[in-house]
């Protein structure tokens, strides 16, 4: 392990699981990707930005419109920047041959809220401010986690390289952050028509409960129902 030119250092594939990503922030498995922690660059900002609006486009069509995607994009990007320095600890990026493909975000108990880029909103007009801001409200809070418990916020691989092992290696990145910082369960919250349901649940995750709010998850999120996923670790 050297680094190059001053770059972060580069890893040979393994297939067990590394440190934590307070010390060596990179997970292998045997096919040709690595897993690494976010950072804080122009790159990994644009790369995060697009892949996450990508992953919920209905969401955030359903929050402005879709001519207003592009907007959108900008600003989950520009939020990307700046953020303390545990946000990069928390967020891992996946790269096949050196192409980031994948990212998973994670929240502990205590962790600080993300700061938000308010003068990235001043593009968009009122009713797509209003419609960002319900969404924000509608996903799960650091308040709401229990001090044993691992939040999945999101795990999204982009759509040409699916299929290769790279969501369930950052699933398994996921429960390994989650056992060194003395987790011993890990969640999510899943739109009950999602197809990544199955690959949670080949992963261990079982369903404890159902969020059946109609008026205000359609309102926020374009959604009837959640699903909350639970896994217990060992």
């Amino acid at each position: 392990m050297t680094p190059q030119n001053g770059k972060d250092p580069v890893l040979d594939p393994i297939v067990s699981q590394p440190q934590s990503a307070l010390v060596l922030p990179v997970t292998q498995t045997s096919v040709p990707f690595h897993i690494r922690c976010l950072r804080d660059d122009p790159q990994d900002a644009a790369f995060a930005g697009r892949l996450t609006v990508n992953a919920f486009r209905n969401k955030y069509v359903h929050a402005t419109s879709e001519g207003s995607i592009p907007d959108v994009i900008r600003t989950i990007s520009l939020e990307q920047r700046g953020q303390d320095p545990l946000y990069y600890q928390r967020n891992f990026v996946a790269e096949y041959d050196g192409k980031p493909v994948g990212i998973i975000y994670l929240i502990f108990r205590g962790d600080p809220i993300p700061r938000e880029n308010t003068a990235a909103l001043d593009t968009f007009g009122c009713c797509d401010v209003c419609g960002l801001k319900c969404l924000d409200y509608g996903f799960r809070t650091v308040e709401d986690l229990r001090d044993y418990e691992c939040y999945l916020d999101m795990v999204a691989v982009e759509e040409e390289f699916r299929g290769k092992g790279i969501g369930k290696a950052l699933l398994d990145r996921a429960d390994h952050e989650a056992r060194i910082h003395g987790c011993r369960t890990i969640s999510l919250l899943v739109d009950v028509n999602n197809w990544a349901i199955r690959l949670y649940e080949r992963q261990g995750y079982t369903v404890t409960s159902r969020s059946w709010k109609c008026g205000w998850l359609w309102c926020t999120l374009g959604i009837c129902c959640f699903l909350k996923m639970e896994k217990r670790l060992n």
